[in-house]
């Protein structure tokens, strides 16, 4: 399935086609972004933090040990993929790293015969990997579906901790765009707006 545009003069041009997962215009300007995806649990603590970020290779120095070193829960990852969304493979990529986050929260790592519940909307990539959600299973995570358009109700991350997360992101972002423009800083990419996700994380 294709979405196609065509003039008087006969020229054709591609728009979107079913076979991309995301589609992107070209600017000149940067319009770089990343995926973050938070987990925290009932009891108040921070779970595991996974980011997409466009590109084949991390850049240098970037580990999960240095997310740990700056505040991230462990578990907490970096995935590489085409266009920094979270794609099914992402996901899949993601999901030991996650479950290992999630066994080794507080209360849980003392407890190893307890099952985690874990609760996602239900975005494409969550449930369409077979190997995500028994990797899960085998390490007694149950994972459960909200029903659509319902998150804004029913998770107490968009209900509390987004709105904290987004006031964070704003000063920090403020504060980026403050040393590009006093020229401390070349040019503001897609590694710089990481330490802007992981400050709203801390």
């Amino acid at each position: 399935e294709s979405n196609f545009l065509a003039d008087a003069d006969g020229n054709l041009k591609v728009l979107a086609e079913k076979g991309r997962p995301k589609h992107e215009k070209r600017a000149g300007d940067f319009r770089g972004s990343l995926t973050a995806l938070r987990y925290g649990f009932a009891g108040g603590a921070n779970g595991p933090t996974a980011f997409v970020l466009a590109g084949k290779r991390k850049r240098a120095g970037y580990s999960d040990k240095w997310l740990k070193e700056h505040g991230c829960a462990h578990g907490s990852t970096i995935a590489m993929n085409e266009n920094a969304f979270m794609t099914t493979k992402t996901w899949e990529e993601i999901t030991p790293s996650i479950v290992s986050g999630l066994r080794s929260a507080p209360y849980v790592k003392e407890n190893p015969q307890w099952w985690v519940l874990e609760i996602f909307d239900g975005f494409g990539a969550h449930l369409n990997s077979h190997y995500a959600l028994k990797y899960r299973w085998d390490h007694k995570v149950i994972s459960l579906k909200e029903e659509p358009d319902s998150s804004s109700i029913c998770q107490a991350y968009d209900k509390y901790a987004a709105k904290s997360d987004k006031s964070v992101q704003r000063i920090n972002l403020a504060l980026l765009r403050k040393i590009f423009n006093e020229g401390t800083i070349d040019i503001i990419d897609q590694w710089k707006l990481l330490h802007c996700a992981i400050a709203a994380v801390q």
